[in-house]
């Protein structure tokens, strides 16, 4: 009970930790720009509102932001994941979601130095943007080295589902069935009927209102 509170904690802030650190020496080697934080303090300095300071994207483009954005989609992962488990009536504490959300989430650093080392290789790819610097695995990449035509309304769609994405699906099943004691198909059920249904509505949330905005 101990060591779940413990790594409850350490797990999901070292995650947090070494992913803005590669993304740091990342964008040095490129090199890519990440906002400094004295930027952010600027934001607040001319007296802007907290809300119209999370709409600046120079403030999700530095650490703080970074950091925020990764706990937030731990948290929110997390719940998501407690309620399928309560769907299967699987008894499991929510500090326990969050630990398998933290450790499946590991991917992710696969993910961008993996992409680091084919920017590395094929630095055509490189952009000064770096919301859009790790897109390589995505549908979107697919897509553009296909020379498939898609909308920009569903841009985040298909920067957000791609190789990695998909494999962190079974890797958070395979993680479920080791820390529950469940068979590997129970944990796919889990993340298919909670996880995977609900990124896809909120998915298709941004293209809708991409759309309703232009």
């Amino acid at each position: 009970m101990k060591t779940i509170t413990v790594n409850f904690f350490i797990i999901p802030l070292l995650y947090i930790f070494l992913y803005i650190i590669s993304n740091y020496i990342i964008c040095y080697f490129l090199p890519l720009q990440i906002t400094p934080f004295s930027e952010v303090l600027t934001l607040t300095k001319k007296g802007e509102s907290f809300f119209s300071i999370l709409n600046e994207s120079a403030f999700w483009n530095s650490s703080i932001g970074l950091f925020m954005r990764l706990l937030i989609e731990i948290m929110v992962s997390g719940v998501i994941l407690f309620l399928g488990f309560i769907i299967y009536k699987i008894p499991v504490r929510i500090k326990t979601c969050f630990l398998i959300i933290a450790l499946a989430h590991s991917i992710f650093l696969v993910n961008i130095w993996a992409e680091f080392i084919f920017l590395k290789i094929e630095p055509n790819g490189l952009s000064n943007d770096y919301f859009t610097m790790f897109p390589l695995f995505s549908l979107s990449y697919l897509l553009e080295t296909l020379n498939i035509p898609s909308s920009e309304y569903f841009s985040y769609f298909h920067q957000t589902i791609g190789l990695f994405e998909i494999l962190y699906w079974f890797l958070l099943a395979f993680i479920i069935s080791r820390f529950i004691g469940t068979s590997y198909k129970t944990g796919l059920k889990v993340v298919f009927s909670s996880y995977v249904p609900l990124l896809f509505i909120w998915l298709l949330i941004v293209s809708f209102l991409s759309i309703m905005k232009s």
